[in-house]
């Protein structure tokens, strides 16, 4: 479990490099290149995803395949309505590796992917407060939320090498009350959403930049998808 916050923290310290890196390779390869090169690493990302579970689990339907699923959906929404550069594919390879390591050190499905996700909020957080450039004007959300979909990701991977003990933490009652206030807390922050409804990037396309309310809305249901694999004590 130290190795996944270590983790974390190299995330952290290799931002700025990373980006210093990327703004050197960008002009080389010119920006449509450049993003292809992303989004063909992120669509290979996914079909080695969905190759690995069908090759570990089969064709049969079963709580792998449910979270499995609903995951790569949630990535076809974010691509929609979220991702401003295709170089955000990074962040699901970041948080599965996180997870993975919380599970492997025996973290609980529930435990393990809420400590990742609150990492991948202290990340975003340290982001905005402290780093110089290299970040958007404003508390970004959206990059919270594909950190929580690496997150499923990675435990959906244990999940498949049976390397991850499948215990529910907390109860749907439980699960309910705790996404209720932090509703409350997330109206409190800010008011329900207006528009604009989107807002255009340098690359001259869309997409949402999104609230607290809409952010936990979407936490929620990654949370959901993913304790699909609780099932699997059952069986």
């Amino acid at each position: 479990m130290i190795a996944a916050v270590v983790l974390v923290g190299v995330w952290l310290g290799l931002h700025l490099p990373i980006t210093d890196l990327v703004e050197r390779l960008l002009p080389w390869l010119g920006l449509a290149a450049y993003d292809r090169l992303w989004s063909v690493l992120g669509a290979a990302m996914g079909l080695g995803f969905a190759g690995f579970v069908l090759l570990s689990q089969g064709w049969t339907l079963g709580p792998v395949h449910e979270s499995a699923l609903g995951l790569l959906i949630g990535v076809v929404l974010a691509w929609a309505l979220l991702i401003s550069a295709p170089i955000e594919y990074v962040h699901f390879p970041q948080y599965a590796a996180v997870s993975a390591l919380f599970a492997r050190g025996g973290l609980p499905l529930d435990l393990a992917w809420l400590a990742t996700t609150g990492l991948g909020a202290i990340d975003e957080s340290y982001q905005f407060l402290f780093l110089p450039r290299a970040r958007p004007p404003y508390f970004d959300w959206n990059d919270i939320v594909l950190n929580a979909l690496g997150a499923g990701f990675g435990l959906v991977v244990m999940a498949a090498r049976r390397r991850v003990p499948f215990a529910l933490t907390f109860s749907a009652t439980q699960i309910a009350v705790v996404v209720a206030i932090a509703a409350l807390v997330a109206l409190a922050i800010a008011p329900l959403p207006g528009p604009p409804w989107l807002t255009e990037t340098p690359r001259h396309t869309w997409f949402r930049v999104l609230s607290p309310i809409e952010a936990l809305v979407l936490l929620a249901l990654v949370w959901g998808t993913t304790r699909q694999l609780g099932a699997l004590r059952e069986r």
